[in-house]
Parts: C-alpha cells; sequence; structure tokens
C-alpha cells in the first residue's frame, strides 16, 4: 500500500467520524464503552471522536507528512494504551499506520472499546490495513514501542524494554496563565480545558497562574457556570477533597462542582484545581521552564512558552503537537533508516 493510498483512507475514515451518529453500531458501541469505564460520558466521547475527525482532514494530514520520507521496511510496534481518556491512543495508531507499519495495541481492559471500533471503520474503507492492526494482551516481537502511563508505568516499561527503541511516556499535567484582562467567553472556554475529560487527560489544565492585582471572583464566577456531564466518580472525589480541607482547615474556593486552592505545588487530585499569584511574568517563565518535563501544554493568549496554545484547544490538538514533546513520525522514520 503506497503512501498516497493510506493518507486517502485516513481522510475517508475522517469523514465517516464527523457523521458518527450514522453509523448503524456507534450507539451499541458507545453503551459498552460507557459501562466499560465509569469515567467516560456521551459528551467525552463524542468529543473524543470530534478531535479525531479534525486531524483527518486531508490538507492537513498532507501537509503534516510533507516532512517524512518513509521506506519500504515494515516494523511491527507496539503501542501501550492507557484509560484515562476516549480514544488516548488514536495520534499513536496513526503515526504507526500512516508510516507503513504494523500497529500491535496492548489496551487498557478499560479503554479497549473505541480504538477496536475505529480500525474495524478503517479495515473497510480499505481492507489491505487488516493485516496491519492487531491487538494483544502481551506483546511478543516488536520492534519498536510506544508507550503511555503514569511515572511508576514509566520505569516498569523503560526496565521492560530496555532492548528496543522506544517512547515511553510518563505523567503529565497542563497549566494557564492568565493576564487578568481576559474576556467571559476566554474563560469559559478555559473552563472546558480544565474539565473535558474530568481533568484526567496530560492536556487538561490543572494549575493556574493568576496576577497579583487579579480579582480571583472573576475567575470563580465563570468556572462555577461550566455544566458537568454527571459522573459518580467525579462527585464522589469532589466532597472527598472537600471533606479533606474542612477537617484540615485548609482555606479553598468552592466552585460547586469542583475546588479551587492556592498551592506551589503542581499534580492536584482529581476534581481540585490549584492556582498560584505572579507578581512578574517572568515568574511564571521560569516555572515553565522548571518543570517543562511535566508540561503538556500552556493555555494562554501569552506567548509564554513553546507549547502555548490559545484558551478551549488544549482537547483538540493539531497534528504537530506532539504528546511529550516527541516527534511520533520522526521516531519511527529514524529507527526506519537504521
Amino acid at each position: 500500500m503506497i503512501i498516497n493510498d493510506r493518507i486517502d483512507s485516513f481522510e475517508k475514515l475522517g469523514l465517516q467520524l464527523k457523521q458518527i451518529e450514522s453509523i448503524s453500531t456507534f450507539n451499541s458501541i458507545l453503551k459498552i464503552a460507557l459501562d466499560n469505564n465509569k469515567w467516560f460520558t456521551q459528551s467525552s466521547v463524542r468529543n473524543s471522536f470530534k478531535s479525531v475527525s479534525l486531524m483527518l482532514e486531508k490538507d492537513k494530514l498532507r501537509h503534516w507528512l510533507k516532512r517524512s520520507k518513509f521506506k519500504n521496511t515494515q516494523f511491527k510496534i507496539g503501542v501501550i494504551i492507557p484509560s484515562n481518556v476516549p480514544l488516548v491512543g488514536f495520534y499513536d495508531f496513526l503515526c504507526v499506520l500512516i508510516s507503513g507499519n504494523k500497529f500491535i495495541g496492548n489496551l487498557s481492559s478499560q479503554n479497549c472499546i473505541l480504538l477496536p471500533f475505529i480500525a474495524e471503520i478503517l479495515i473497510d474503507i480499505e481492507p489491505r490495513f487488516r493485516k496491519l492492526i492487531c491487538f494483544e494482551s502481551e506483546f511478543k516481537n516488536i520492534d519498536l514501542l510506544i508507550a503511555s502511563g503514569d511515572d511508576n508505568s514509566y520505569e516498569f516499561f523503560n526496565f521492560k524494554f530496555r532492548s528496543i527503541p522506544r517512547i515511553i511516556r510518563s505523567s503529565r499535567n497542563s497549566v494557564s496563565v492568565i493576564d487578568g484582562n481576559e474576556k467571559e467567553y476566554e474563560l469559559d472556554l478555559l473552563s472546558k480545558d480544565i474539565f473535558l475529560y474530568f481533568g484526567l487527560g496530560c492536556r487538561n489544565v490543572s494549575k493556574i497562574f493568576i496576577p497579583k492585582s487579579y480579582d480571583i471572583k472573576k475567575l470563580i464566577e465563570r468556572i462555577k457556570k461550566y455544566k458537568f456531564s454527571s459522573c459518580k466518580n467525579y462527585s464522589d472525589n469532589y466532597l472527598f477533597q472537600k471533606t479533606i480541607c474542612d477537617l484540615s482547615k485548609k482555606k479553598y474556593y468552592d466552585l460547586g462542582h469542583s475546588i479551587l486552592i492556592k498551592s506551589n505545588s503542581f499534580f492536584p487530585p482529581v476534581s481540585v484545581i490549584y492556582f498560584d499569584i505572579y507578581n512578574d511574568i517572568s515568574e511564571v517563565e521560569s516555572f515553565i521552564a522548571n518543570n517543562d518535563s511535566k508540561i503538556q501544554c500552556v493555555v494562554s493568549k501569552l506567548k509564554i512558552s513553546k507549547r502555548t496554545i490559545f484558551f478551549g484547544q488544549s482537547q483538540l490538538p493539531s497534528l504537530f503537537d506532539f504528546p511529550d514533546g516527541i516527534d511520533v513520525l520522526k521516531f519511527i522514520e529514524s529507527n526506519l533508516s537504521n
């Protein structure tokens, strides 16, 4: 299969995903996925399909692939996929297959429905992909590895697969920097960056930097208005964190569905948002530079980092928003040439 065939197939896949509701099996697949993972909701799953479909627009794909030259050598590439966000492994799925290699997926038991569903749609579009896609509980003979997980799994995967080239991603969060002049709609978009997928993704904002002179009530009023999908797991976390703060007499702002706490820390528990105050923007720049290995993106209208994106864009990554800053296609291409 030549590269143009692969591009055309993924473009057609994107068009079908834009009309996902028209696929007869979608509603039954959606129900199974929600039953399988209590953190997934109808809106979060639909948003993940929307995000993927936007990636697969023809001009975007061709522009992304301009810089790549793939050889006919075919690798077996293992991809370990976590369960925190629906379709979290799609970008790696795309990179492996668009480059002409064999995708061998290892799925979390709580996120094992949606990506195989997309794989079947792709195979219906181009049956030759059937020989290039499989899902296994254990890798036997793979040439490269791409794995996503937390800090503990990072150490484990690094040791277990030490003999082969690999990308291993660990825990990351995202931050937001506001200058105090944001309009209401921008703060509403920031709320989506915080709460979509209940804050479980590495691209979710977990910490907000605000200027010293800023009236935090403006931020609180907009965040409070965010409409949550029902999720018992999240509600239980919210009530638990409130209780912990009350018992420890820690000051917090109750947002009605989450709490806002001033903290120097970076990784808050579920349902908690940290904020910090800066006197000068250079303080934030230093924080971002010192924590670069833990930050996925910076949500702001200030051009404060190479990872900066505008409000509302954190869960709509482009093909050039490389996870953990690592270009997966370049990684594959460089190893194919060895």
